[in-house]
């Protein structure tokens, strides 16, 4: 029923992480051309990192199960007796 979205990563993006890391297996640490290789390497993970689409918390999750459950209440109330206004108000306002 809910299936789970598939996070696109740009594939050329994979590639140039992995071109790096075996240009880097080759290298010892003290190598001159090791440092800049580790510098391109860390500023790909951001990118990538950056790229991906963010998840919601469960705090998150938890403030709108919250708020819909508010919102149920109050409409199964009216169908019994009239509430006032103000019951609107017990419900959170989006950040």
């Amino acid at each position: 029923m809910f299936k789970r979205n598939t996070e696109y990563v740009d594939p050329r993006l994979d590639s140039a992480i992995d071109n790096v890391i075996t240009r880097m297996e080759g290298l010892d640490n003290d190598s001159p051309q090791y440092a800049p290789l580790n510098e391109h390497l860390v500023k790909l993970l951001t990118l990538k990192q950056n790229t991906m689409p963010k998840r919601a918390s469960n705090g998150e999750k938890l403030v709108v199960a919250a708020n819909l459950a508010g919102i149920v209440a109050i409409l199964a109330s009216e169908n019994t007796r009239v509430v006032a206004s103000k019951a609107i108000g017990f419900v959170l306002k989006a950040r």
